[in-house]
This record gives C-alpha cells, structure tokens and sequence, in this order.
C-alpha cells in the first residue's frame, strides 16, 4: 500500500513576514508603545554591571536598539503613506544616528582609545553638519530645520511664511502691477487755464479741449514747459514705483538671508566647538565661550526670522538690510499652526542651552562643586543621604560622553 505524500509546506518570506509584523503594528500602536517602555525599564534592571569594563558598552548597545525599533515603529504608525520631503534618505541617516553615535563613541574610545575617540567625534559631527546642510540648501524659502533635519513622522520641515515660494513671487509681481492699474484712476479732470482752454457744451455736456485753437492761448513757451514739468512728473512716478518694487524685493532677500544664517550657525556650532576643543583641551575657555556666542546669534537670527520687521527703503543691499533688521530685532509674530511649531522648535534648541552646564571648563570648576556641595549636605539626612552620589555619578556618566551633551 503506497503510503500518500503529505504536501509540504511552503517556507514563510521574510517580506511577507514583515508585512504581517507591520500590520499588527497599525493594528495595535497603543500595545507596542507599551512594549517599548517596558524594554526600556528591564535594560535599567538589567545585571549589566558584571560584565566588567564591557558593562557601559553593552547597556547602550542595548538602549541604541531599543531606540532603533522605536523609530521603525514611528515610522509603520505615522510615517508611511505620507510625502516624502526632500532629502528624504538624508533625514533618515540623521535619526539612526541619533540613536546609534552615542554606542558608536563608546565603542571608539573602548577599543581605539583618546585619540581615536577625538578623531571620530569630529568627523562624525562634520558628516552630520555636512548633511544638514546639503538639507538645508534643499528646503524651501522662509523654512527652518525640525529637530537638526532629522527623520521624524510627526514633524518635518515648517515653514515660517505661510505663503509658499511661488505665491509670494506672484503677490511681489501683483503689487506693482495693481499700482500701475490704480494710476489712471488717481487723475482728476484739468481746470480751466489759459494753457488748457476747452469747450463744455450745453445740451450734450461733451468737453472739448480747444489746445491751441484760440490764438489767445497760443503760447510756445508755455506748452514746452509744462510739457516738460509733465515729462518730469511721469519719470519721478515710474522711478518711485521701481525704488518700491526693489526694496520689496531686497526685504524678501533680507529675510531669506537672515533665517539661512541662523540655520548655518546652528549647524556649524557642534564642528567649531570640537575642533577648538582637538586644537587646545576641554579646560580652556575658548571653546565654550565661542560656541556660546554662536549659539546667541544663532537664536537672535532665528527670532528675527520668524517675526521679521520691514526695512526702510534707504537700504541700499541685501547685506544692509540684514544688519538693521538684526539689530531692530524681531516683531510681532503671527498665531498660525506653523509659526507656533517653529517657535516651540526654537524654545527647544533654546532649552539644550542648559547641557553648557555639563560641559568643561564650567563643568569642572563650577557644576561638579556644587553638585558635591549638595551631596554634602545630604548625606547627613537619613533614606535620602544616597541621593547626591546618584546625581553625581550619573552627571558624571554623562560628561565623559559627547553626544550625550553636545546638543547636536
């Protein structure tokens, strides 16, 4: 009796499997978020610190990864199915770094030590700024960054100006040609002069000018000058319109000036910082305070970028026009949804201030000495003696670690 074959079965695809995973993950986001916590609160319970000097290495191997899946999910729940934006692989690489460089620098500096350590934070922090920016040069006018330019479903590039480009390249085009249509209508009827004779009739009411008809009124020298007068009139009319229209223009120009540098200090402060610190060492001031001061005119840009106020018509440049409207400082900001998502990005950017805190020279001079200060004092209180060493040995975990404090 032959015995029947069973049908085998076919091995399941790893693109159906993924398909499937994603489907679950739209199906229950509240479930998965939940997961993604839990995973963080067990790597906080997790034995990490038997496994020796490999102990810090590992916990943020584990926390990267934790950060990774988080974004994939971001990405399934809120992400797909909508527009890419320019740029899109770029903004991508810049989220999996933010959730990788912190590993990737612990990992250096383990196995390759200060110097290697040194070596990739500048270059990593160049590749970033080197992205950003190729970014940047990609988004429209009247744009500012969301969160450094990265990947985020949730928030992307916001444009200060609710008036697109081309809409405002129109509106600018519109204006001088509503002026010239509203011109005619300005022009009042001529009075009666010995230079503009004219004849009203009685029953049709028609106006005709008699012009030189009248020997009375023939006057050569009369009609060349006020021929003359009208000449200059029309000229200083058409030279007003067109000293408007540049000026508009030089202000838009001025606006799109001012928020590029703000964007590009912002940029540029996390490379200056760390090749001042290569050039010199963590406890000189020169690299703080430089990176302070960029970050001050990096803000004051911004602000004036997001509420900008009209130079006056005397500016001559693009160059001057920036300057005063740098020093005249912001104006009064509009209520829509995109300037109040702008001004929260800025009110974050502001925020990362406080990490200067952590960094050298005023981290070893000023914040540890208070922080040890605070111990002090608490160690002679029951139950809660242990919590100044927490603190400082958890500022002191993330000291010693750049990106941790960078704010980039």
């Amino acid at each position: 009796m032959a015995m029947q074959q069973l049908p085998q079965q076919q091995p399941v695809q790893v693109p159906e499997l993924l398909e499937s995973y994603k489907q679950y993950v739209r199906a229950n986001p509240a479930q998965v978020k939940r997961a993604e916590e839990m995973g963080r609160l067990g790597a906080m319970l997790l034995p990490v610190g038997r496994l020796g000097e490999y102990s810090e290495l590992i916990n943020e191997l584990f926390y990267s990864t934790l950060g990774l899946v988080g974004a994939f999910h971001d990405h399934i729940i809120h992400g797909e199915g909508v527009a890419k934006l320019s740029c899109h692989r770029l903004r991508v690489m810049l989220n999996l770094l933010s959730h990788s460089e912190v590993v990737l620098e612990m990992g250096t500096r383990h196995f390759g030590g200060e110097a290697k350590h040194r070596q990739f934070v500048y270059s990593l922090e160049c590749l970033k700024a080197l992205v950003r920016l190729v970014i940047l040069a990609n988004t429209p006018k009247g744009s500012i960054l969301m969160s450094g330019g990265q990947y985020d479903a949730k928030a992307h590039v916001l444009p200060v100006n609710t008036l697109q480009p081309q809409q405002q390249q129109q509106q600018n085009e519109q204006i001088p040609n509503a002026e010239q249509k509203a011109e005619p209508e300005q022009k009042t009827e001529e009075p009666l002069t010995p230079k503009n004779p004219r004849w009203v009739g009685k029953r049709s009411g028609k106006i005709l000018k008699l012009g030189n008809a009248l020997g009375e009124y023939d006057n050569t020298d009369a009609n060349a000058a006020e021929q003359n007068q009208d000449k200059q009139e029309s000229q200083s009319v058409t030279t007003s319109r067109v000293t408007r229209a540049t000026a508009r223009l030089i202000d838009t120009e001025a606006d799109n000036m001012v928020r590029i540098f703000g964007e590009v200090l912002a940029i540029l402060r996390p490379v200056v910082y760390i090749a001042l610190v290569m050039r010199t060492t963590k406890k000189k001031w020169h690299p703080w305070i430089l990176s302070m001061m960029i970050d001050v005119l990096s803000f004051r840009f911004s602000s004036v970028a997001l509420a900008p106020q009209v130079a006056p018509e005397t500016c001559n440049s693009v160059f001057e026009c920036v300057v005063h409207k740098v020093i005249q400082g912001p104006g009064v900001l509009s209520i829509d949804a995109d300037t109040k998502k702008a001004v929260a990005e800025l009110g974050r950017r502001r925020l990362l201030v406080l990490f200067y805190l952590m960094r050298s020279p005023l981290y070893d001079n000023y914040t540890l000495a208070f922080i040890r200060s605070i111990r002090g004092g608490l160690e002679k209180l029951p139950v809660v003696g242990a919590i100044g060493g927490m603190i400082e040995e958890t500022l002191q975990y993330y000291h010693k670690t750049h990106f941790y404090i960078s704010a980039s």
